[in-house]
């Protein structure tokens, strides 16, 4: 009656900072809340880890913050220019240029040189899920990102199995900063007021 042959063991990826060769990757279109409220967004994360790379939909129309251009791009049509101010259809356009490209990388490492379309952002993403699926492995960079934790980076993050593409940059953090305490500072004590005979003590 009892048999574990049909039972398949998880594969939990062995991660560590710096490049991990050939680790199971998948798509996920999911909510980013633990919870699982809020609308669902695009995602690749290493299979049996937290780790991954959002994918959020374009829409930088009305941003105020990073406005510049950080480059000279043309993206259909759309031309920017390194150091000026970005409309919104030029900062619209970058977003869209780099969230293909991120897209693009992922398609070429995991599962070839195909075209995924979509209508919709959530159309595009169930295309991409599809398409990539949850059997796939790839090169994957991990570092240390700003709070701390390890994270995929922006840039030159994924490329085929063993194929020796990716490279760390100077950039990269690999390596965990500790905290460290500062023990050779000296408490600074109140002053005391000396207490003469005659005066009364509260006891």
């Amino acid at each position: 009656m009892f048999n574990t042959s049909s039972v398949k063991t998880p594969v939990i990826a062995s991660v560590r900072p710096g490049i991990n060769v050939n680790v199971p990757v998948e798509a996920i279109f999911e909510s980013a809340r633990k919870d699982g409220s809020g609308d669902p967004v695009l995602s690749l994360r290493i299979v049996g880890t937290n780790i991954k790379k959002t994918l959020w939909e374009p829409k930088q129309n009305g941003n105020t913050q990073d406005r510049t251009a950080p480059y000279n791009f043309e993206f259909n049509g759309v031309k920017g220019q390194k150091g000026v101010v970005m409309t919104d259809a030029v900062a619209n356009a970058l977003e869209m240029m780099n969230f293909l490209r991120d897209i693009k990388s992922i398609l070429v490492a995991t599962v070839g040189d195909v075209v995924v379309e979509g209508k919709t952002y959530a159309e595009f993403a169930k295309n991409f899920v599809a398409a990539v699926g949850s059997d796939k492995t790839a090169d994957v960079k991990v570092t240390y990102g700003s709070n701390g934790y390890l994270e995929i980076p922006k840039y030159n993050f994924i490329a085929a199995p063993n194929s020796n593409k990716l490279s760390l940059g100077k950039n990269d953090v690999v390596e965990k900063k500790e905290v460290e305490a500062d023990y050779t500072s000296t408490p600074v004590s109140s002053p005391v007021t000396p207490v003469s005979a005659d005066s009364e003590l509260p006891f």
